[in-house]
């Protein structure tokens, strides 16, 4: 049985009358409804805030759900565990399956890898619980007060407003293990409101023979994150790019995936998203061998993903990165771009977003 019709039966089977009572203990029957304390409501009020459907007018299992107060809601069932739960997708198909004796051997990683990654390698499809230990900023780290102190700023289009918005920073001097930083722009990735680890780009349209562009610290794990993901996951379009120039030329709705990749984790923290659409814009690569293009990789990315999503794999125009295209002629290539989009009635069940 694949992902859609698993977790649609799950869903089916689930008795949420007796979730609803052991989340709130005072919990109010109302027939066919029931009303419970919202979890984001914390004025005093005494009537319940929070009101489930829990059967349509056929007696069917239903899951409809609002609160009055705040005005959350959603259409289904699993959008309101994620809701009450604050909680991951992984997490829900736990909760649904914790009272089934059938679903003991059932892991939702295991049916998403199955489903949706396959064997072409589209997307990494693994999983390690170890929680991300944060990588500080080098000793030397300064911020950057006056862009035009920097030519390759200018040359790269970002202004001061970028500078701050994602708190762009400088090496000019390191010592020890940090003296390959030195003269390197440092750019933070920050996670769930916290600084993980960062990118130390040298500051040189070529540099010398040997020498990295871009370097990232000892035991960064670029595969766990997406760079501004914790602005853009608000907007309901969303862009990924391969890298975080890309990402800040395009705005607040880009997230960069550090490069032709795409892993389970950076799907997990999609799903916890408001997007509904999704539209990827990586480097053409024309060079490339076939199927090693960063647009031929994103098309097997983008078949899986629109499962979930609405999705447009944009193909350059040429080997320019999209930071280095006007914004208008980006807006062109999207607006021309069809939509793959195979997720028809599951995308309202799987995307129940907090």
């Amino acid at each position: 049985m694949n992902l859609g019709a698993r977790m649609r039966a799950l869903v089916r089977l689930f008795d949420i009358r007796t979730y609803l009572k052991k989340y709130d203990p005072d919990a109010k029957d109302h027939g066919k409804e029931m009303s419970v304390d919202c979890p984001y409501c914390i004025e005093e009020d005494k009537l319940k805030k929070l009101w489930v459907l829990c059967e349509d007018r056929n007696g069917k299992r239903a899951g409809h759900w609002i609160c009055y107060y705040c005005q959350s809601g959603g259409t289904d069932v699993v959008s309101l565990i994620r809701y009450i739960e604050d909680c991951s997708l992984f997490q829900v198909f736990e909760i649904l399956t914790a009272d089934r004796a059938d679903a003991q051997h059932v892991d939702l990683r295991i049916l998403i890898q199955d489903t949706l990654f396959g064997v072409d390698g589209s997307i990494e499809a693994h999983w390690d619980e170890t929680p991300i230990k944060p990588i500080p900023l080098p000793d030397s780290f300064k911020r950057i007060r006056d862009v035009n102190q920097y030519p390759y700023l200018a040359r790269r289009g970002i202004s001061q407003e970028r500078v701050d918005l994602y708190g762009l920073g400088v090496c000019t001097v390191g010592a020890g293990k940090e003296a390959k930083y030195t003269n390197r722009l440092i750019v933070p990735v920050i996670l769930h409101g916290q600084q993980i680890f960062y990118i130390a780009r040298y500051m040189k349209k070529i540099p010398p023979k040997g020498v990295k562009k871009s370097l990232y610290p000892v035991g960064a794990k670029s595969g766990r994150t997406l760079f501004n993901y914790d602005t853009a996951k608000q907007f309901e379009r969303v862009y990924l790019v391969e890298d975080v120039f890309s990402a800040m030329a395009i705005g607040k709705r880009a997230m960069a995936t550090f490069g032709t990749s795409f892993s389970q984790y950076q799907m997990d923290l999609l799903l916890r998203s408001a997007a509904q659409e999704v539209v990827i814009i990586w480097d053409r690569d024309d060079g490339a061998k076939a199927g090693q293009s960063g647009y031929e990789k994103a098309q097997k990315v983008a078949e899986r993903l629109s499962e979930f999503w609405r999705v447009r794999n944009v193909r350059l125009p040429d080997a320019r990165d999209p930071d280095e295209i006007k914004r208008s002629e980006l807006r062109r290539l999207v607006k021309a771009t069809s939509v793959l989009d195979e997720s028809s009635a599951w995308r309202a069940t799987v995307l129940s977003r907090l």
